[in-house]
């Protein structure tokens, strides 16, 4: 990772506590099909290429620094290094990309030379064997060729939670982030309430405390100190509820309408509003949270409690890619 590049992430990093992080599902057409999703299933508009260049910008005019952009597939979009370069060099984001891992070759690789991070699902693996999580993680190193930071992700569910140690072991090892997702069931537009079994709280509990103390020892391990300390009883209680006060946290969903969260949109287009203090935004996102069971998904549970620890071992961890 060049110097510019680090210290872009650096500046974005200790900005990210005041500004919201925004996640872009630029599409929902995805190759995979995994059971505890639901993406996949919620085909419709996609904006283009200007309209998601457009959204950037309001978002920017918001105070966002970091954006993540998901998908379904996003290397399914043609324009994905377009609307990569437009975030990241245009405007100056700290710009992450999820994919599933399928297409990932140089040719793919090649499009994102503005991308910062770049996450992998482990979930889109067939083979799942110690080798073949191997071979797919050696897979993943290309990205540092082409200044792209490797990162991993695995939903852990009843069935895996036994060998997440294991597998965050060996990305730290060969020196890629390694980042988690717990099992949901809220059954809308992104988790189904159908698939794998939930892992028991004790499990949790016990891999949480591993994975500190091995954050502790690389700083490789991408779940903040905070959440890997409360993630197992937060998980329990599963009853979180955004704040409608604050918005730390923004989903623009592939139509262009806005989210609190990454399962349900609000009747509000992104180009419907100028701020994120405007009434109809407030209350939009009220009747959303209100009509909310709630949950345990932790994007937006952890984005705000960040604390200014976790922000300086993020970026002297940093500081060694």
């Amino acid at each position: 990772m060049d110097i510019n590049r680090k210290l872009k992430i650096f500046k974005c990093a200790f900005q990210s506590g005041a500004t919201p992080f925004a996640s872009l599902f630029v599409t929902r057409v995805c190759n995979r099909s995994c059971s505890f999703c639901n993406v996949h299933r919620q085909p419709g508009k996609e904006l283009s290429t200007d309209e998601w260049k457009k959204a950037v910008d309001a978002l920017y005019s918001w105070g966002v620094r970091n954006v993540s952009i998901n998908g379904g597939e996003p290397f399914l979009r043609k324009d994905i290094g377009e609307l990569v370069s437009y975030a990241s060099r245009q405007k100056g984001c700290v710009t992450w990309l999820f994919t599933n891992g399928t297409l990932l070759d140089n040719g793919h690789l090649a499009q994102l030379k503005d991308l910062d991070f770049l996450c992998a699902s482990l979930n889109g693996l067939d083979d799942q064997t110690p080798a073949a999580i191997s071979r797919f993680l050696g897979e993943l190193k290309k990205c540092e060729t082409f200044g792209i930071t490797p990162a991993l992700l695995v939903v852990i569910t009843a069935e895996n939670v036994d060998s997440i140690l294991a597998i965050a072991r060996e990305c730290v090892g060969q020196g890629i982030l390694f980042d988690f997702g717990i099992l949901q069931d809220v059954g809308s537009l992104f988790s189904a309430q159908t698939g794998p079994q939930k892992p028991s709280y004790e499990k949790l509990k016990k891999l949480f405390t591993e994975l500190a103390a091995l954050r502790a020892k690389t700083g490789k391990i991408l779940p903040s100190y905070p959440l890997l300390r409360k993630a197992a009883d937060f998980y329990r209680k599963n009853n979180w509820k955004c704040p409608t006060a604050k918005n730390p946290f923004i989903v623009v969903n592939a139509d262009g309408m806005l989210m609190p969260c990454q399962e349900f949109a609000t009747n509000l287009s992104i180009f419907d509003i100028t701020s994120l203090k405007d009434k109809r935004w407030i209350k939009a996102k009220k009747l959303v949270v209100d009509q909310c069971r709630g949950c345990s998904w932790t994007c937006y549970y952890q984005k705000t409690f960040r604390n200014p620890f976790d922000l300086l071992h993020e970026s002297v961890t940093l500081l060694k890619f």
